[in-house]
């Protein structure tokens, strides 16, 4: 179940970098402190929840293929953050 967690979590932060760096959100005050708030957590998300998730499934006592699966959609995961952020440096 926290596998789970962190998993969505992560894919729900990754919706919102992307929202906000391609001005989805709108035009109020809230994005800046969205982008504000995603400018604080990018680094620690990005090595964070990898970490989190590697230790959540070595906790559940999953298979080594699993574990090996777990760190390509973390790999997948990083990468799709990257490509959120892509609009926001180009």
């Amino acid at each position: 179940m926290a596998l789970r967690l962190l998993i969505i979590a992560q894919i729900t932060w990754i919706a919102v970098v992307g929202a906000e760096t391609r001005g989805i959100l709108g035009a109020s005050s809230m994005p800046t402190v969205i982008g504000l708030v995603i400018a604080l957590t990018l680094y620690p998300v990005l090595i964070g929840f990898p970490i989190a998730v590697w230790f959540a499934a070595r906790r559940a006592g999953l298979p080594t293929w699993k574990r090996r699966v777990l760190l390509g959609i973390e790999a997948a995961l990083g990468y799709a953050t990257f490509l959120a952020l892509l609009p926001a440096v180009q």
